[in-house]
């Protein structure tokens, strides 16, 4: 019968995780610098609870310096569909020299925050990110 050898590769492995509930769908909430300081990001999870069938975009930003969702174009950008919650992993690690920054939007690019009726309805309600 083979014998099965545990390894602790992840003994020391150290990971943090930073969780919001977000309740704002202000397009100028945008969180700043979440790590602290610069780090490596492993793994993200998005709920989108948005009702009315329209994906959101999850916005990362690698400063420490607060970008202004709809105007400063992010280094990295996610689609989530509506009603879905999707789990982004990264085996290697995405590091952001500066430090991570993020915001939703329910527009896809960087250079705008409205679909044409002038509000933000981005309906992201649970964030989790998985650093180190």
């Amino acid at each position: 019968m083979p014998t099965l050898t545990a390894t602790n590769q992840l003994a020391n492995a150290d990971f943090r995780f930073w969780k919001v509930d977000v309740t704002s769908t202000d397009p100028s909430v945008v969180y700043t610098n979440i790590f602290g300081t610069s780090g490596t990001l492993y793994a993200i999870y998005v709920q989108n609870v948005e009702s009315s069938n329209e994906a959101v975009f999850l916005k990362m930003y690698d400063t420490v310096t607060p970008p202004v969702n709809g105007t400063t174009h992010p280094d990295f950008g996610f689609g989530i569909k509506s009603g879905v919650k999707e789990v982004f992993l990264f085996p290697e690690g995405v590091t952001f020299n500066a430090g991570l920054s993020w915001a939703v939007s329910d527009f896809a690019n960087g250079k705008g925050t409205t679909r044409g009726d002038n509000t933000l309805d981005a309906g992201v309600s649970k964030i989790v990110f998985v650093y180190k």
